[in-house]
Order: structure tokens, then C-alpha cells, then sequence
């Protein structure tokens, strides 16, 4: 597969390490591999490379993770993006960009690097102790398993790859393995950083405890994966885990758009950084906004997606009383309602100047929805309300439906726990909205019932416009070509793998689009 791990050199750039080391490693810088591995700033440099690696990739995490659902749809410039072309459209080929996995591999290229690499120096560099030799490594199981995990929920399967790129004779043809095997050897990879003591608190600053791997991201993380696996229990177990860890708690009502507008929160657990000032910057902004603020109106980007007009009665409910003001307007999405306000907007109405706005991809709130998923599941019916209503009370919005069990509409136990389920998705949709997991939400909901039937009303209602009232035929088609068919769920594998990889085939869904 060699077109998957190409990457022989990993990222470079020895710093002392600081507060801004996050920002300043150039992954593209490369040396001989005989010269590098000597001390421990060519480790701390390697990892500071792999998290910049990923983080030049919010573009596609954002198409992945949003892209199809029904909290975006397509902008003004969607159709002259090669990422997004097609991608609401249900049109996705193997010549799309978006079915390009290669950064994903880049990074787990250079997170089995580290992984290889790292325990060589302790003898090399006497200042170099364990205890940082294995949090550079649990660090880097972490990244390994983060970028497999998007594999697993992207393709469904796809090759698991442990072995760095060393040489250019190396078989390069991985078979791609099971999703539920995928997410096994994720589990594998982040018992291994949790079995190196990986740390709590950087105790530096807060860029480092949010923009680097810890025992909460880690727990995070396994929480998301055993939701996808069905085991509730162990999701629940995880998710504790985050929720005993002092350091994270809820932001305010009043404090909850600093997560976005300031970053580096209480709240949030994991989030890809960024700074203008080292010129590291994301395209957020470009994706989101129209214009460019800083030329004085000058056309700026494409909006390649923006919020559905529709989508707003996820925050504006039928009761005035009941409006949902600190995550609706201005919050997560514009005033007039068509731009995720969450990465544009630096204050209610102005817009931000730069393209360094952070991108969470854990915080505290979406792990305690996950908890109140499983919890659902394992029968635990109040316990999940109670987190809801915890999310809501926050948002200053009334409290969710007592859904009682006695209540006619309900026909078994398990109609009682699918409309439980919708509320807990209704309020994942509200609160994380834009943070790239909607549609991997609609997908896992879907395989756990066997029916798309919340995805179908959900991409009906929100995904999609409705022109006087009516909803197209033409997107109605669209939606049914989704909806009906589960193995358009997953990305086809990009045409240059097929034929450079002998063991990979293309799904015969794809075959011949």
C-alpha cells in the first residue's frame, strides 16, 4: 500500500519545548532516519508533528463527520470544492476526494514511528527519563488509534497498520479488515496509552492539557468507540472516567460560546490548536463564512457549507418561552441563519479575522450524552433524561419530556426507549452541532435499530430545502437513495489505492459509478 504509507520521514523541527510547541513543528521538515532519534527533543518534535499532520485536516473531518447530515447543507461554493463535490448529493465515487484517506495514514505513519522509535533514545540521551518516553508513546497510540477510529466510521473497514514505513522495499499491501475489528484494535491501541500512565494534567498551560492527548481524551474516545461496538456497559464505564476527572466541567450558560470564540475551556477535553501568529491556521473560516473581513468585503472563500434555514427549529422551539438562546442565534449559527456561527463569529455579530479558531473534537457535554445513550440501552431510562435535562438546564431551555411508561402512545418497552433515543439525539444535534459528529450519530443510530427511519425524518425535515413548503422530488430522491441503501453510508475506497494495493477491491456498491 504504498501509496498509504509513503511517508518515510516523520515530522521534524527540535524546539525547546513551550507553551506554543504545539504550533511551531513544520510536519513536512524531513532528515536522514539514521541522524534523528537521538534525543528527547527529536521525540517531543515527532508527536508535536503528528497532532499538526492531523490538524491540517479539518477540511475533510468536516466533510466526514457533517457533511452528509442534516445540520449543514451545501453552500454557495460546494460544487467548485473537489472535497465536498457531490457529497450531499449522495454522489460519492472513487475518484471523489473525499474517499482520499492518505493524511489519515500520514498520520498513523508517523504515530508508529514514535511508537518504534522513542524507546531507543532513553539510552541515547540520559536526560531523556521514562516517564516522558511513555507519555510520548501513549500520546502517539492515542493518534494512531484517533486516525483509525475516523477510518472505521468513514469506510467501514480499511487496513489496520502498526508497522512504520522504513523502507521503500516493505510490502505496502494491507488488507482492509472489519469495522468491528477496527474498532477492536482501537480499543487496543488506547488501553496500551491508558497502560503507559498516559497524564492528567500537563501542568504547563492550557493549550497543552487541551491540544494534547490525556487520560480524559483517551476515555473520551473509548466511550465513542464501545457505543459503536454495542457495549453500553463499558461506555458508561468510560464515560465515568472522563466525568471523575476534576479538571473538566461544564462551562456556564453565559461562558458556553468562549469554548469557540476563546478555546481551551473547562469544558473541552481534546481540540486541534491553532495560532495565527506561528502561521498555523485551519479552513474553518473558508468552509463557513462568505467574506473575507479583512479586505474590507473582498469575496472570501466559498461557503462551501452553511446551516440550513430549516434546521434552526432544532433551537427555536414552538413555545416563545422555550427558545433556545445561548446555543441558537449568534451562538450556533448566524442571525439571519445561514452561517455556523461557532467558528465564524468572534463576538454576536462580528466576525473573526483570522483562520486560527480551534476545532474540539471531545468536550465534556458530548461525553455525557454518549453516557445517557448507553445508559438508555442498558435500561437505565431516567438516568439518561436526567443528563439531558442537565445539557438543557445549561441552555436555559425546559426540561425534556417525561416520557412515562404508562403512556398510550407507547406500545412496548422498546418504542419507549427509541423516543427516549431520538430526544437524546435531538439534543446532540442542538449541542454539538458543527463538531463533525452528526452524521457518524445517524449512522451508528441507524445500524443499532436496523432502520434509518430517524435519519430518513431527520434529512427530510432539516438536511435539505424546501422550496414553498414542498420538499423537491429531486431531494426526496436523494434522500431515498441514502437512506435505503446502508452501504452508502460508508465511502468507497479511493481509486489510486485500488490500483496500487492487490488486496484491495472496490466495494461493489461503488463498482461502476
Amino acid at each position: 500500500m504504498k501509496s498509504i504509507n509513503n511517508i518515510i520521514s516523520i515530522a521534524l523541527a527540535v524546539l525547546s519545548f513551550s507553551c506554543s510547541s504545539l504550533l511551531e513543528v513544520d510536519p513536512k521538515s524531513s532528515v536522514k532516519m539514521d541522524d534523528y532519534w537521538q534525543n528527547g527533543l527529536d521525540a517531543e518534535a515527532a508527536i508535536m508533528g503528528c497532532y499538526r499532520t492531523f490538524g491540517d485536516e479539518t477540511k475533510r473531518l468536516v466533510c466526514w463527520g457533517d457533511g452528509r447530515g442534516d445540520i449543514l447543507y451545501g453552500g454557495e461554493g460546494a460544487t467548485f470544492d473537489d472535497i465536498f463535490n457531490n457529497v450531499r448529493r449522495n454522489g460519492i465515487t472513487e475518484l471523489s476526494e473525499s474517499a482520499n484517506w492518505q493524511s489519515m495514514y500520514s498520520v498513523i505513519n508517523q504515530a508508529n514511528q514514535i511508537i518504534v522509535n522513542t524507546p531507543k533514545i532513553v539510552d541515547r540521551d540520559n536526560s531523556f527519563t521514562v516517564v516522558e518516553r511513555d507519555n510520548i508513546m501513549a500520546e502517539a497510540y492515542f493518534m494512531r488509534a484517533l486516525a483509525h477510529f475516523y477510518l472505521a466510521r468513514v469506510f467501514e473497514s480499511a487496513p489496520y497498520v502498526k508497522v512504520p514505513t522504513t523502507s521503500a522495499s516493505q510490502d505496502f499491501h494491507n488488507a482492509p479488515i472489519s469495522q468491528m475489528e477496527m474498532f477492536e484494535n482501537v480499543i487496543a491501541d488506547l488501553d496500551s496509552a491508558l497502560a503507559l500512565d498516559i497524564v492528567i494534567d500537563y501542568q504547563v498551560d492550557e493549550r497543552q492539557n487541551h491540544g494534547r492527548a490525556t487520560r480524559g481524551a483517551v476515555y473520551s474516545m473509548k466511550t465513542d468507540v464501545y457505543l459503536w461496538m454495542k457495549d453500553y456497559a463499558n461506555a458508561v464505564v468510560s464515560a465515568d472516567s472522563v466525568l471523575s476527572i476534576p479538571r473538566y466541567q461544564l462551562q456556564t450558560g453565559e461562558t458556553w460560546v468562549d469554548l469557540f470564540r476563546v478555546g481551551n475551556q473547562p469544558e473541552s477535553i481534546f481540540e486541534l490548536q491553532y495560532d495565527v501568529v506561528y502561521l498555523v491556521e485551519n479552513d474553518l473560516l473558508q468552509i463557513f463564512n462568505r467574506r473575507d473581513n479583512r479586505e474590507g468585503g473582498v469575496p472570501y472563500g466559498s461557503q462551501i457549507y452553511k446551516t440550513n434555514f430549516r434546521n434552526k427549529k432544532y433551537w427555536e422551539a414552538d413555545n416563545a418561552n422555550n427558545i433556545d438562546n445561548i446555543r441558537g442565534i449568534n451562538a450556533s449559527y448566524s442571525g439571519e441563519g445561514t452561517i455556523p456561527w461557532k467558528y465564524v463569529g468572534i463576538s454576536d455579530t462580528e466576525v473573526r479575522r483570522n483562520r486560527d479558531v480551534n476545532y474540539i473534537l471531545y468536550r465534556l457535554a458530548g461525553v455525557m450524552l454518549n453516557k445517557a445513550e448507553a445508559l438508555n440501552r442498558l435500561g437505565r431510562k431516567q438516568e439518561a433524561l436526567d443528563i439531558v435535562n442537565q445539557i438543557r438546564a445549561r441552555a436555559g431551555i425546559q426540561p425534556a419530556n417525561d416520557y412515562q411508561k404508562n403512556n398510550p402512545r407507547f406500545l412496548s418497552p422498546r418504542d419507549y426507549m427509541e423516543t427516549i433515543e431520538d430526544a437524546i439525539m435531538d439534543e446532540k444535534a442542538r449541542e454539538l452541532a458543527y463538531e463533525g459528529s452528526r452524521w457518524f450519530d445517524l449512522v451508528r443510530l441507524s445500524k443499532r435499530r436496523g432502520n434509518a427511519d430517524y435519519m430518513r425524518n431527520a434529512l427530510s425535515l432539516y438536511g435539505y430545502n424546501w422550496i414553498d413548503g414542498v420538499l423537491p422530488q429531486e431531494s426526496i430522491d436523494i434522500i431515498s437513495s441514502i437512506v435505503d441503501e446502508p452501504r452508502s453510508w460508508y465511502w468507497p475506497y479511493y481509486y489510486k489505492e485500488v490500483q496500487s494495493n492487490r488486496n484491495i477491491s472496490q466495494k461493489p456498491y461503488y463498482t461502476g459509478k
